[in-house]
């Protein structure tokens, strides 16, 4: 299934892991959509998951990128500790917590 992730989003990713070759874009996609998902367990609203335009969702989703990107990376225990503060943060915040009439249904409803 593709994520619904945008090429300016992508390039923006790939630019904060200084990435720029396109045979990664496979990887990074998954991580993004991977970040999305964790955000949507700890309780974050679905369409918030996907707002490409969010800046807290874009900063969560770029530290978890960094973090899980690659296979050596001396800063990930940093990143993901990172990201978890960030998750937990969100989660706490009434805009950003799903409510009951919320719809779940589909991805990338923004």
């Amino acid at each position: 299934m593709k994520a619904n992730i945008s090429d300016g989003y992508l390039k923006a990713m790939r630019d904060a892991i200084r990435v720029d070759e396109l045979e990664f874009d496979d990887e990074i996609n998954r991580l993004i959509s991977a970040a999305r998902e964790e955000l949507r367990i700890a309780g974050i609203k679905r369409v918030k998951c996907y707002d490409e335009s969010d800046a807290l969702i874009f900063d969560a989703v770029k530290t978890y990128v960094k973090a899980n990107f690659g296979l050596e990376n001396a800063e990930r225990a940093a990143y993901v500790a990172a990201f978890e503060k960030m998750k937990q943060r969100l989660s706490l915040s009434v805009e950003y917590v799903a409510g009951d009439d919320e719809d779940e249904g589909g991805e990338g409803k923004a």
